[in-house]
């Protein structure tokens, strides 16, 4: 049994605009595969102003008859120029854990930190539990967004 190739595949094939067409298509597709190859290969080099929010809900603690408020420490320290970071991250202050929930739902963090409002009481506690006795933990919270990709 013979196949004949119909009259329209022959014409088709002879057009030039049908070969420029595969030429383009194929040189798109080549460019496009290799335009990623700089961000695999050093993902750091290429990463700049990864945006994370910075949350300080420390209400404070009473310490030898002053008002301690490590939050506030704790924030300074982050925000400091860091050699090490250069231009990696933009901080960004936000008022409330709620405001940072909201902005990583809307994909505008990739992560935020969040002083919870016992931090400094948390802190304190530890540093004067009683031998025996339970401390009391202080924690910051990290709030990640699982949208932004896994090197954020």
């Amino acid at each position: 049994m013979t196949q004949t190739t119909p009259a329209s595949v022959h014409s088709a094939l002879r057009n030039p605009a049908t070969w420029i067409f595969v030429v383009v298509a194929g040189l798109v597709a080549f460019v496009t595969t290799f335009s990623y190859l700089g961000a695999f290969l050093n993902p750091d080099a290429n990463a700049r102003n990864l945006p994370i929010a910075l949350v300080n809900e420390d209400r404070g603690a009473e310490f030898g008859g002053k008002r301690v408020v490590l939050g506030q420490q704790v924030m300074a320290k982050v925000m400091a120029p860091n050699p090490a970071l250069g231009k990696l991250v933009a901080w960004t202050v936000l008022s409330s854990r709620r405001d940072a929930l909201r902005a990583i739902r809307r994909d505008e963090y990739f992560a935020a930190l969040v002083v919870p409002a016992d931090f400094s009481a948390g802190v304190l506690g530890i540093a004067v539990a009683e031998p025996g006795s339970a401390p009391r933990s202080a924690s910051i919270e990290i709030l990640a967004n699982p949208a932004s990709g896994s090197y954020a």
